[in-house]
């Protein structure tokens, strides 16, 4: 199983946060309540820290990264061998005929 840990709302009227610290990297051991990073918005700063304990599989932000409400910062799985869930993607266009897909896409 492999979770992941999204960006909260720190503001009411501010969507958009700063990536100011990160304390882990991929392959890292967390438990719960481990601090992963810290947010900044113009008006607060907030602690995010893991849910589960784990290993972060991937990480999506680094310092210096602006992230909105709800975007990923990383993902947690139980075990090194936990893989990312893969994102189906819907082309809307016919202007990509022709395009071939040859490796899935990680979200």
């Amino acid at each position: 199983m492999i979770s992941l840990v999204t960006a909260p709302q720190i503001s009411v009227n501010e969507p958009d946060m700063h990536v100011i610290e990160v304390f882990v990297k991929e392959k890292d051991v967390v438990v719960a309540g481990t601090v992963l990073c810290v947010l900044e918005t113009t008006k607060a700063t907030m602690e995010v820290t893991a849910h589960i304990a784990g290993y972060v599989s991937r990480l999506a932000i680094k310092v210096g990264d602006f992230i909105s409400v709800g975007e990923p910062i990383c993902w947690i799985g139980l075990s090194l061998d936990d893989k990312l869930p893969h994102q189906e993607i819907t082309i809307e266009s016919n202007s990509l005929q022709g395009l071939k897909v040859t490796k899935a896409a990680l979200a």
